[in-house]
């Protein structure tokens, strides 16, 4: 258990349970490239949380979308999104699906969870490389728009047709454990 004070005489006590990760899922693709990858048969129930960790070798440079039980309309999700790439910051808001941004190397940690009120939420941390001296950093946090009572699909798209190489890997975990966060004024 770790306990702190922080401004204004607030303290913060958090008690960690190990975080364990199940592997649901691990897809590498052969063969030729793809537009879109589909995990199926999941049971994600609220307030639950699973890590897409993404390892892109792009044949385009684009944006991907994420699209969960079989949603695939993009205006049913909104997403902000934070870039960096060199000394500029830029920010963007959509009324989309995105997650991430890709080019022909690309790794990404995306967390997804089931909110208890049934929105779908997703955090996507995004390392595009393109050479030693410029490597962009992308943060997107995006919604849906829709509620549900459980995540049963999950799919990745390519705005690109065939944007997703040979090579390229998608493994998908479970989350265990849980962080407690209680707050008590001093």
């Amino acid at each position: 258990m770790a306990q702190g004070l922080i401004n204004n005489g607030v303290s913060v006590t958090k008690s960690f349970s190990p975080n364990e990760y199940e592997l649901l899922a691990d897809y590498t693709v052969s063969g030729s490239a793809i537009t879109s990858y589909t995990f199926s048969g999941l049971n994600i129930n609220a307030d639950e949380e699973v890590v897409l960790v993404a390892t892109i070798d792009g044949t385009a440079f684009n944006n991907v979308s994420i699209y969960f039980n079989g949603n695939t309309t993009g205006t049913n999700y909104y997403n902000q999104l934070l870039s960096a790439s060199n000394t500029s910051v830029s920010g963007l808001r959509t009324n989309s699906s995105y997650a991430l941004w890709t080019s022909l190397n690309c790794f990404s940690l995306i967390n997804i969870k089931l909110t208890n009120n049934g929105y779908i939420v997703w955090q996507s941390n995004t390392e595009r490389y393109f050479s030693t001296s410029n490597i962009d950093l992308i943060n997107i946090y995006g919604t849906s728009t829709f509620t549900t009572s459980q995540i049963t699909s999950l799919t990745i798209t390519h705005a690109s047709a065939n944007g997703i190489g040979i090579g390229s890997r998608f493994q998908l975990y479970k989350v265990k454990g849980t962080v407690q966060q209680t707050w008590a004024t001093t």
